[in-house]
Parts: structure tokens; sequence; C-alpha cells
């Protein structure tokens, strides 16, 4: 019995002993990248980048990390009965605002990711450098490293450059049309922007004007002033006469024989003049535009003299300058005398050749002037060409010509025939054959 009592007691009081034994502390091991402050149930615990904490064996725990420039970590742990616990913290950084901003609507890549436009507000989440590439139409492509390692909001503005530069055009005359590359920028005068930077191929054109080219270095940014100068477009003028060959004169010089082809005239009003030996002199202006061409006709009018002929014997031919002009004619059938005839001739000294059959060519040189009349006669000396030796005589003449039955027809002094038959010629000789 006593045994048993023994037992009981010793049993009660180990019971009582385990009854009295505390439960042990919770122990929170805790590391933060980066270093942060730790506030575990609202009290700060301390800084730092590990972290060991102590909480009663029921107690739960609200912790907080915090570090500048960084999102503030929250996390709530509830009491665990084996009392120990390990966390890891990352955290978070706060995103840095960042506003870029330029002249012209530019397109922002970070990283090679386009972000958007300017104006353009955006965030970033990382305190590190970043590259960035800002590009616009009609502007030089940049490239900038934006450091943001302190974590502080820029506004970065992009000061773009023109991939282009700028002309300004002028010329004379105003109003022509400016051809940049082949298409048609402008009408002067006229400021070209957005011009492609290097070599550039300009033309002008305008109405009545001979085109203009030029070629222009231009770097971006620049700008370049121009002026042109254009000249009028050659005129062409015709100038023709009737007859032709006439002399043509324009402003008082010299320029060629008709028809004449004038194509390097300059606009404006010019006289004309045409002269020709034997004609009056024709003039008159004309007024040309740029690039026009003109036909001008001239009808000269012949100035002339007379010659008045009259000759013995009286049919006789008249022949000036190598040309046959025509021949007289008796005054009445039986009149050894031409009726005068009269001939019209430019004034000028001439030739003048008389011929008839059976007489010696008259040669005479005369003048004839304007308006007035020359009278010229002649008498043709007698030149016998044939000796024809009858039983009655000798007889020397200018045979005309014989007949059928074989008689000679003889002129055997001016104005007087015979014939001669057969049988009463006793020789015939040809004078001079």
């Amino acid at each position: 019995m006593k045994a048993i009592l023994s037992l009981l007691t010793v049993w009660v009081c180990a019971a009582a002993l385990t009854a009295a034994e505390p439960e042990p502390n919770q122990v929170l091991r805790i590391t933060v990248t980066p270093s942060a402050t730790l506030t575990v149930n609202h009290r700060v615990v301390g800084q730092g980048a590990s972290f060991n904490v102590t909480l009663g064996p029921t107690e739960d725990a609200l912790l907080k990390l915090s570090a500048p420039g960084y999102r503030t970590a929250y996390r709530y742990m509830k009491a665990e009965p084996d009392g120990r616990h390990h966390e890891d913290f990352d955290l978070t950084p706060e995103p840095i605002p960042v506003l870029f901003r330029a002249s012209a609507e530019t397109r922002i890549l970070c990283d090679g990711m386009e972000l958007g436009t300017t104006p353009l507000p955006t965030f970033f989440d990382q305190s590190r450098t970043y590259r960035v590439i800002a590009r616009a139409e009609g502007f030089q492509e940049r490239t900038l490293q934006l450091d943001l390692r302190d974590g502080k909001p820029q506004v970065v503005d992009l000061a773009m450059v023109s991939d282009s530069g700028t002309l300004t055009v002028t010329s004379s005359p105003a109003g022509a049309k400016v051809y940049v590359g082949g298409i048609e920028r402008g009408v002067t005068p006229c400021t070209l922007s957005r011009v492609r930077e290097g070599i550039v191929q300009l033309r002008l054109t305008a109405e009545g004007c001979q085109p203009v080219a030029r070629e222009v270095t231009l770097r971006a940014g620049e700008t370049v002033p121009l002026d042109f100068t254009l000249e009028p477009l050659k005129a062409g003028l015709l100038v023709s006469t009737v007859p032709a060959g006439a002399r043509i004169y324009v402003d008082g010089q010299y320029r060629g024989q008709s028809d004449l082809h004038l194509g390097d005239l300059p606009p404006g009003t010019y006289s004309v003049r045409a002269t020709m030996e034997g004609y009056a002199e024709a003039q008159g202006s004309v007024t040309l535009d740029a690039g026009a061409r003109i036909s001008r006709e001239f009808t000269l009018t012949p100035i002339f003299g007379s010659l008045t002929v009259q000759t013995q014997p009286p049919v006789t031919a008249v022949w000036v300058a190598g040309k046959k002009l025509g021949e007289t004619v008796p005054q009445t059938p039986t009149s050894f005398t031409s009726a005068p005839r009269r001939f019209d001739l430019a004034p000028g000294t001439y030739t003048v050749v008389l011929k008839a059959p059976g007489y010696a060519d008259a040669v005479k040189e005369l003048t004839v002037t304007h308006n007035r009349n020359t009278d010229l006669k002649v008498k043709l000396e007698f030149s016998p060409d044939v000796e024809i030796v009858t039983l009655g005589g000798t007889y020397t003449g200018y045979l005309i010509g014989q007949t059928s039955d074989g008689a000679y027809q003889v002129e055997i002094k001016p104005g007087f025939r015979r014939t001669f038959r057969n049988e009463e010629i006793v020789r015939v000789r040809y004078i001079g054959k």
C-alpha cells in the first residue's frame, strides 16, 4: 500500500512540474534586399539586410520593410508551434517618373522597346542607367543615356537636330517655279524647309525665260539664301523678201541676205530694213516676245528708169546685160527707121548691144536714172556677107536666103533687096568664109 502511495506521489509531482514548464519563444530570421528598415508590430527593429527577431510563443507578427526608392513591403506572419521562421524579402524599386519633351512629335525607345511619342510621361521601375533613342521625321536620330540611379524624377528636353536644311529662294523676275530633285516645291520668293542635307539639285522655270539650274551643298540645320536671275528666252525672226536676196539690216546692223532666219534675238522691238539694187528700200518694226517665232515679209518695189531705142535698120534686137529685151519695129511698112521702143530698167549703168542680120553689132554704154528716160538712136553699120558676080556686074550684100528654084535674095544696101537668078550668076563668094 505504501508503495502504491509513493508511486502516486511521484506521479503527481511530475505532473505538477510538467505543467509549470513555459512554452519557448518564436525566433524570426529575416533577410532583405536591399538594406531596409524593419518594423515589427509597429515597432522599429532596425536597419540592415538581415534581422533576428524574437516573438512570444503565440505572438503573430506584422512585418514592414521600407527603403528609400523602393516600394514598402508588408507581410503578416501567424505564430507557429515550432517557433522558428525564415523570411526573404526582395524590395521592388519605386517607379521613377520621367517626362520626355521635344519641339516635334518624337518617338521614344528605351532598351529597344518603344514607349510612345512626346510629350510622354512615363515611369521606370529600376534606379539604373537606360539607353534611350529619340526619333522624329525630318530630324536626326538621337541616342542618350538616362541616368536614374539616384531615383529622382526627371524632365528630359530633347533638342532634336533637323536632318535637313532650309533654302530661301528668290529670283528675278519673281514667280518662278522651284523644283528640288525634280519635284515642284514652290514659287519664288519662297522658303523651302526640310530639304534633306547633301547635294541638292535645284531648277527654276518661268514663262518666257530660259530655265536655270544649280547644285547646292546643304548641311543639316543650315539655312541657305539663294538668288537666281532668269534670262528671257531668245526670240526668232524670219525675214523674207520678194524678190529674195535682199540685204537685211536689224537695228542698223547687217545680218545677211533674205530669206534670213535669226534665232538669237532677246525680246524687244526691232527696226528691220531690206535693201536691193534696183528696188526701193523697205523697212518696218517688229516686236518680239520672249520665245516668240515671227515671220516678216517685205515686198520690194522696183525703182525704174527707161531706155527708148530707135534704130536703123528698123528691126533690131536690143540686148542688155546678156539678156534680150526685145526688138524695134518699123515706123511704117516701108520705113527704114524703127519706131521708138521703150524699155523699163532699174537705175544703173548698162552695156547695150544692138543686133540685126546683115549689120555689125553696135555696142553702147549708158546710164539709166530713176524716173528719167534715156534716148538711144543707133544706125547700125551695113556688113555684107556675100559677093555675087553676074554678067552685068559685081554685087556685095547680105544674103537673106534662097528661093525654091535656087535664086539668091540679097540686101545689096540698107533697105534695098534684089533677087539673082541662076542663069545670070557667074560666081558666088561668101565674104569672111
